[in-house]
């Protein structure tokens, strides 16, 4: 008896040594999520939780107005900059984690610290999201994510921070590795914002038939039509036109606009991606420039 009284003195210590480096972020009226203090000027959250450009952060002793410097849904990271005045936690190494390992999820609802204790259930290399992020490491659990603890941090046996809890699929639990959280607040402290890729082609799914689909010697039968090209951007530098038939990316063929929007999601800027589009029945080639999203 000694020993579990023992185990469950440890675990509580554990929660109580970390969770002021925990808040709470009203997004609106009885719309709340987790949150890390990640430094004295900057919180972390889950992206998808986040709605407009200021959010409420709670401590368990105050509450202060933020604004919401970036949202990189790609990776389901949120970037709030606040003074709060809260220590942020050790940072550890989501690449220690294992199948079995415990772990605690730590956040906080309007000034009350929430903890849940769970096993991982699957740790596995990077992964892309289906907006195109890349992900640093795959972490999953077996059980559906409280809304409270979106958001929430996950730290090992020892205190240390080594993810970010989030909903995945069918809204089971899975982890932000701490090393793609260290990647997008870098690269908001570095510009201020989080700069994105962007081409400035608006684009269409079609329907072929049989006899376009065998004459464009293409495996399925859909396509992607561009609908739009905007100013100044470098779809247009590159000479895209509205109507062109875009048949691949990098010489993999092209099915659907969302495909386009993950690759170029997931390219840099800077970097430069090999379109073949049809025009007028003749097959073109062109080399694009990814460039930087408009702001504002």
């Amino acid at each position: 008896m000694n020993a579990l009284q023992s185990w469950a003195q440890e675990r509580a210590d554990l929660v109580a040594r970390v969770a002021s480096s925990v808040v709470c972020v009203q997004t609106g009226p009885g719309r709340s999520l987790s949150g890390i203090v990640w430094d004295e000027q900057t919180v972390v959250t889950a992206a998808e939780g986040l709605s407009g450009d200021r959010a409420l952060v709670h401590t368990r002793q105050d509450r202060f107005e933020a604004e919401v410097a970036a949202l990189d849904l790609t990776t389901d990271v949120g970037v709030l900059r606040v003074r709060s005045g809260q220590s942020a936690p050790a940072r550890g190494d989501s690449g220690s984690l294992r199948a079995g390992q415990p772990v605690v999820l730590v956040g906080q609802d309007a000034g009350d610290t929430l903890a849940q204790w769970a096993d991982v259930q699957r740790v596995g290399p990077a992964w892309r999201s289906r907006r195109g992020g890349q992900l640093a490491r795959t972490i999953r659990f077996s059980f559906r994510l409280d809304a409270a603890l979106e958001g929430s941090a996950v730290f090992d046996a020892s205190g240390a921070l080594c993810a970010m809890a989030v909903p995945g699929a069918r809204g089971r639990a899975i982890a932000i590795a701490v090393e793609t959280l260290e990647a997008v607040t870098a690269r908001v402290a570095q510009f201020g914002y989080l700069p994105q890729p962007y081409l400035g082609v608006r684009l269409q799914p079609v329907w072929l038939d049989e006899v376009q689909r065998k004459e464009l010697e293409r495996e399925r039968d859909t396509a992607v039509i561009v609908t739009g090209v905007d100013a100044r951007s470098p779809a247009q530098d590159a000479g895209l036109a509205f109507g062109d038939l875009l048949l691949s990316l990098d010489n993999r063929p092209v099915y659907s606009a969302g495909a386009v929007a993950r690759e170029i999601a997931a390219t840099g800027i800077g970097a430069v991606v090999q379109l073949e589009v049809r025009r007028g029945g003749t097959k073109k080639g062109f080399s694009v420039t990814v460039g930087e999203r408009p702001r504002g």
